[in-house]
């Protein structure tokens, strides 16, 4: 459960999301991210409904990268090495 007062980030905060396996780390991350449905007054994201205002993820706004974003977003090529910092 997140408490009331930890419930807003502001630009430019950072936050630390920790739990032992199986405590909804991932389930969260995946609420605010709008990959799970919510009530619509339970989780706002830039003051819309993360899941059922579509124009968040439509406009670029918000996007949930999930576990894969390696093969997603940074995948170059099998014989093309990268490095960066993550």
């Amino acid at each position: 459960m997140i408490s009331p007062s930890l419930s807003s980030l502001f630009p430019g905060d950072r936050c630390l999301l920790v739990g032992s396996n199986g405590a909804g780390k991932t389930t969260i991350l995946k609420i605010i991210g709008g990959k799970h449905m919510v009530e619509p007054e339970t989780v706002k994201v830039l003051g819309r409904s993360a899941f059922h205002d579509t124009a968040l993820t439509a406009s670029g706004d918000l996007s949930y990268l999930g576990g894969e974003w390696r093969r997603e977003v940074a995948f170059a090529g099998f014989e093309i090495p990268i490095q960066m910092d993550v």
